[in-house]
């Protein structure tokens, strides 16, 4: 991953590259709340932004030296930390659904999502996006277009199911 300030646009962007050989370069913007993040990690260590300050010596490491944090290593603390929230089946990569799902719920475009996540095709993005419950709710009630618990509404409700069961029969002659 590298930290680059674009010449063309305000803000700065963390560029990476996808898993892919040769994969293409993935650039996101970085939020206020991620600039503070990066800003007290960067120069920690020449090559990682991630790390820890080693308790012991051990395969090599130099007591309170700065070390890269190992997938393996944040992949165990995740799992603890998810335990300990009730939540052990949660794993890392859960975390890329949710921020999928987050920005789907706050803006309403599945495009932002998708390049947010750096997916070339928008079938990819819909696989990490999952409505919540009270969403279709909200957007049910929002197509509603009868006030509930009316008997006038009642009886409309109901002639319409009939129309429609009507609609729906097969001619049986």
């Amino acid at each position: 991953m590298s930290v680059y300030r674009p010449k063309d646009k305000a803000g700065t962007v963390v560029s990476t590259k996808s898993k892919r050989p040769g994969g293409r370069a993935v650039r996101i913007p970085i939020t206020r709340a991620m600039k503070i993040l990066l800003a007290n990690e960067l120069g920690r260590h020449p090559d990682a932004v991630f790390t820890y300050e080693a308790a012991r010596t051990e395969d090599d490491r130099i007591r309170e030296q700065r070390y890269p944090i190992a997938y393996g290593t944040f992949y165990h603390e995740f799992k603890i930390a998810a335990k300990e929230a009730g939540r052990p089946e949660l794993r890392p990569h859960d975390l890329r659904h949710t921020a999928a799902t987050r920005t789907l719920m706050e803006t309403g475009n599945m495009r932002l999502a998708q390049q947010q996540l750096g997916h070339t095709r928008l079938s990819t993005t819909e696989r990490y996006t999952h409505p919540l419950v009270e969403d279709l709710r909200a957007a049910l009630e929002a197509i509603h277009i009868t006030e509930p618990n009316t008997e006038q509404n009642s009886e409309t409700a109901a002639n319409h199911l009939k129309s429609r069961r009507k609609l729906r029969r097969p001619n049986r002659s």
